[in-house]
């Protein structure tokens, strides 16, 4: 694994805070539904980079794994950034 692939992974794991708590501060202003449906969302994506991340324990140098935990990341940043700017609008 590349220096740039660590420094991607601690930037998103960052930035994934970051919004995860921002989601915690703005769930009151959404409709209950919707943070049910968010939650359940970012679980399955929680599931899927858990699984990435153990499988790259075995296999570090797999590009497929290491692409498919870069896009579940990339999707979590996302499910957050449009949750939190629902939550704000």
């Amino acid at each position: 694994v590349s220096v740039n692939t660590e420094a991607w992974k601690v930037r998103s794991d960052m930035a994934i805070a970051e919004l995860q708590d921002a989601l915690t501060l703005n769930e009151s202003k959404l409709d209950t539904a919707t943070v049910r449906i968010v939650r359940e969302n970012l679980a399955v994506i929680d599931r899927a980079i858990a699984q990435a991340q153990h499988a790259l324990r075995r296999d570090p140098g797999n590009t497929y794994l290491n692409l498919h935990l870069a896009k579940a990341m990339r999707q979590k940043i996302e499910l957050l950034r449009r949750a939190n700017a629902l939550a704000e609008s």
